[in-house]
């Protein structure tokens, strides 16, 4: 997994392991093509999980709780990691449009908050890095 986000956090392209740091900013073309791959990613790790709990449910009969609440337990512990990695890229999108971490709360309004939010995160970088540098 180290040599995977190493060779995606090129400095010359797209940076798909930035979305995992949780300093630091997040240019628009990473947070949505990053959250879309992270999206796909998980479907494609979650999906089976799901259909073994289906298939230990329906094979088990009588122990049918407990392999139920293991696979919520797992469930959960995998939701609780996606959340927290999801508001840490959001605060970091946030932070390199150039507004204040805490507009995730307006994400606590129906409708509207999404509205705002998704208006925040498709601004411009504020903050640009500069690379090039010139000597006389």
């Amino acid at each position: 997994m180290e040599y995977l986000l190493a060779y995606l956090n090129e400095s010359n392209g797209f940076k798909f392991g930035k979305l995992f740091q949780f300093k630091g900013t997040l240019d628009r073309k990473s947070f949505f093509i990053g959250g879309l791959a992270w999206i796909i990613l998980m479907s494609l790790i979650l999906t089976p999980l799901f259909y073994l709990g289906l298939f230990l449910i329906a094979v088990s009969g009588m122990a049918m709780q407990s392999v139920f609440a293991i696979v919520a337990v797992i469930f959960l512990i995998i939701f609780i990691g996606l959340l927290l990695q999801a508001l840490a890229a959001m605060a970091r999108r946030l932070g390199s449009a150039g507004v204040s971490k805490y507009f995730l709360f307006f994400i606590l309004i129906p409708f509207i908050g999404a509205i705002i939010l998704l208006w925040e995160f498709i601004k411009e970088d504020q903050f640009k890095v500069v690379t090039e540098t010139t000597e006389d």
